[in-house]
């Protein structure tokens, strides 16, 4: 795995690897109504121009539909009109705000992450391999919501070890009456507040992390450059809520209700009715008993002849037309028979010849393989090109694989696609 870095200027991210450039991805604007947005505001002589310009595209569009400049923009009051157009006119309308990385697999520290790209009116993550935006099929619970008391600027993750407490750390822009600006950092505790430091300036970067021979140190930069660092105290305590327990002491007597009628005939039935209802559940005990036996037995079956079977997969050739050469050896001491080889994969982005293979028999000590051709239709992520292989005896799975496609150009040379007809060959 090669370890890359990624760099984001304005609506460009720049890849680097071995400190050398790899890749550039832009966020390009695919709606043509954010096209025009941004004419308005290039083109626009005065804010006043502007703001008549951006009522009637609202009302053509709808409202949802502009970006959070132009949104911000129609509810401002008059007296900040013209330091809003000042301060966003030549800017993007789409410019990166804030990127991160995303583990494709979390149980995988080391293993590949997507980007993660905030703009200033969408969610993108970019799959760092065929740098492509992966489709939006993500969807998100929220778990509940908080007023802020300003404007975020920053927010970081906080978990203490001694105290096993895991804490979000917020900072926001507050307004003061006389109209000057400062900082507050809040530190969440899911959605309860549990302490607040008050900053002179606002904070526009915030880690947390180890500083020095301290484990646990906040390390702040506000607007005018200066860099805060706050130590944690080792006895420090927060206000955390009480949460009542289950366990709690109850006092005073319990209230234990009368008996009913209902109560009663329930228990004159279960009285008169014993027998049959003791020989009804010993009966289905004894069929719970019979089923656990049985899948018992078959996991057992099943590990044991998982152990005694080799296998291996191979893939040959160049692209876009590929062979998959799946081995398998017997490693027992007894013959193997009614062996199933299934392949399974995503018509949309593969097309294989023999997606089945049977295998009647495997000799001890022997390697037999079965193969087949895969062609590759169209681009895909890593999970979509990726081909299953499932060993099956009978209607137990034995073994299960998974073949990752690699990311071809469909638009090939006849050089490739000769050298494929000889390899088929």
């Amino acid at each position: 795995m090669l370890v890359g870095v990624a760099v984001v200027i304005k609506n460009e991210v720049y890849f680097y690897r071995n400190c050398k450039p790899y890749h550039k991805y832009s966020i390009q604007s695919t709606i043509i109504r954010d096209t025009e947005e941004c004419k308005l505001w290039q083109e626009s002589e005065d804010v006043f121009d502007l703001l008549k310009r951006l009522q009637v595209l609202s009302s053509t569009i709808g409202f949802v539909n502009l970006s959070t400049t132009s949104q911000q923009m129609l509810c401002l009051n008059e007296c900040h009109l013209i330091e809003y157009f000042e301060k966003y006119r030549k800017n993007n309308l789409h410019t990166i705000t804030c990127v991160t990385e995303l583990k494709r697999n979390k149980s995988e520290v080391y293993g590949v992450s997507c980007l993660v790209i905030a703009t200033t009116d969408m969610i993108s993550i970019l799959d760092t391999e065929s740098f492509k935006i992966l489709p939006d099929k993500y969807e998100c619970v929220s778990l509940w919501n908080v007023k802020l008391p300003g404007d975020p600027m920053s927010m970081v993750n906080m978990y203490v070890q001694s105290m096993s407490l895991e804490m979000t750390v917020v900072s926001c822009n507050v307004i003061n009456t006389d109209g000057h600006s400062k900082g507050l950092v809040l530190m969440y505790c899911g959605s309860t507040v549990i302490h607040k430091i008050p900053m002179p300036d606002p904070v526009t970067c915030i880690i947390f992390g180890r500083f020095g021979q301290e484990e646990n140190a906040l390390i702040m930069i506000t607007t005018n450059g200066k860099v805060d660092i706050k130590l944690l105290k080792r006895t420090a305590t927060f206000d955390l809520c009480v949460r009542p327990t289950l366990t709690a002491h109850v006092q005073g007597n319990l209230s234990i209700p009368k008996r009913s009628n209902v109560f009663i005939e329930q228990t004159l039935r279960e009285r008169e009715h014993c027998n049959e209802i003791h020989v009804r559940t010993q009966q289905t005990w004894q069929i719970l008993q019979m089923v656990v036996s049985n899948e018992r037995l078959n996991s057992i079956k099943q590990k044991i002849t998982s152990q005694f079977l080799h296998t291996s997969a191979q893939l040959l050739g160049l692209g876009p037309r590929f062979k998959i050469r799946f081995l398998l050896k017997n490693l027992g001491k007894d013959p193997l028979m009614g062996i199933n080889v299934a392949f399974l994969y995503n018509a949309q982005y593969h097309s294989i010849e023999s997606p089945r293979c049977r295998i009647p028999i495997i000799v001890p000590e022997t390697e037999i393989y079965c193969e087949t051709f895969v062609t590759c239709c169209t681009y895909g992520g890593s999970y979509e090109r990726a081909i299953d292989i499932v060993v099956s005896r009978g209607m137990n799975v034995i073994y299960r694989a998974k073949v990752n496609m690699p990311v071809y150009n469909i638009q090939t040379n006849n050089h490739n696609e000769e050298l494929n007809d000889i390899m088929s060959w």
